[in-house]
């Protein structure tokens, strides 16, 4: 989990939407407003903010492997149906299991609590209806420093000293990680996979020049916006040298 961008605005089929139908709105009629067009733009631009990736488990989405998460759910008492259609709550996730069933890409809303395909649950799939206000948002964490970091076996962890510097409680960050499932077996071995790539191929960059080119590739987004997966660890690989590159203006890689 990385940080995001705020996006405070709708994209122009949900502002029609609801300019259109004012407080009778509703999620489920707004999925097939337009035969589903203004659905679809909204998972676009929420994918784009994201540059590409799932805003929990970093993986790469795409148009059959992603749907709209609900970060406070729908089926919260208080708040869940004032939510349901504010931007601010929604971000792009992936399908959230290992086999995802292409036409269920743009059916199903984690919100909701439904499933898609089979395997370790991740991600919107794995939280469902779970909710507490500490919850690790991406659209709240710091840009610096990460609160979360990828150990050389794969596992994502809190990492202590940011906690306590940034005031983020180690045990919230802890219940997050388990409650999206993102130590699934799957996402570690991809995560370890991506780890013993960049071992692999920083032993063969010596030059300090190359290098600091490579890790711009790697932290920062191609020429179509979009970052490469598992954001998280390549952060933690390169350590303090990525974190001069992340700090750089305009910081576009959240």
């Amino acid at each position: 989990m990385k940080p995001i961008r705020e996006v405070s605005e709708p994209p122009q089929g949900l502002a029609d939407y609801l300019r259109l139908v004012g407080g009778e709105a509703y999620w489920d009629e707004f999925r097939s407003h337009d035969s589903g067009a203004a659905y679809r733009e909204l998972v676009e631009e929420l994918t784009s903010n994201q540059h590409g990736l799932c805003a929990y488990c970093e993986t790469s989405i795409s148009t059959e492997r992603r749907q709209v998460e609900h970060v406070l759910p729908r089926s919260h008492k208080q708040r869940g149906k004032s939510l349901e259609l504010d931007v601010s709550n929604m971000v792009a996730c992936c399908l959230g299991v290992g086999r995802a069933e292409p036409a269920a890409a743009e059916r199903g809303d984690t919100g909701a609590g439904q499933r898609h395909g089979r395997g370790e649950e991740t991600c919107g799939q794995a939280k469902a209806d779970v909710w507490w206000n500490s919850f690790l948002v991406p659209r709240r964490l710091p840009p610096a420093p990460s609160l979360l970091a990828v150990r050389d076996d794969g596992r994502i962890e809190p990492d202590e000293g940011a906690c306590q510097d940034t005031g983020f409680g180690l045990a919230d960050a802890r219940r997050s990680i388990e409650t999206l499932k993102l130590n699934a077996r799957r996402l570690i071995r991809a995560r370890r996979s991506q780890w013993d790539d960049l071992v692999d191929i920083s032993a063969n960059v010596t030059d300090e020049t190359r290098m600091a080119a490579w890790i711009r590739t790697v932290l920062t987004p191609d020429e179509r916006g979009r970052l490469q997966p598992f954001f998280t660890t390549s952060r933690s690989y390169f350590g303090s040298i990525g974190e001069l590159v992340l700090a750089e203006k305009p910081q576009d890689w959240i």
